[in-house]
């Protein structure tokens, strides 16, 4: 029969100290890292704010203006709304890809 107290030391593992030691390394490790890389990402976020600003300005695009679809039609329409919609539909899609071709310089 064994006494309480070395039941009990039987029972319960024993943890050495540098088991736990250990632990607070890997902690201390990684708080470090972390540390040091948002310093870096601040330190470009707040540079990389400075070139920009210095940076000369792009030349202005020549983009297509927003118009009237009036000048696309001879007269009123009465009933064949669907060709009235399909033709302001593809004139405007022709002007927004010329828009995007000339933002990315392709002309």
């Amino acid at each position: 029969m064994l006494w309480p107290a070395a039941a009990l030391a039987k029972a319960l593992p024993t943890s050495s100290p540098a088991t736990g030691r250990r632990g607070n390394v890997v902690y201390a490790a990684f708080g470090a890292t972390s540390l040091v890389l948002a310093a870096a990402a601040a330190l470009v976020l707040s540079f990389g704010g400075l070139a920009r600003e210095s940076a000369p300005a792009a030349p202005p695009l020549a983009l297509a203006k927003p118009r009237s679809a009036a000048p696309l039609f001879e007269g009123h329409f009465d009933s064949n709304t669907t060709a009235r919609v399909d033709l302001i539909a593809s004139v405007r899609s022709r002007d927004l890809r010329d828009n995007r071709y000339a933002a990315w310089g392709v002309r």
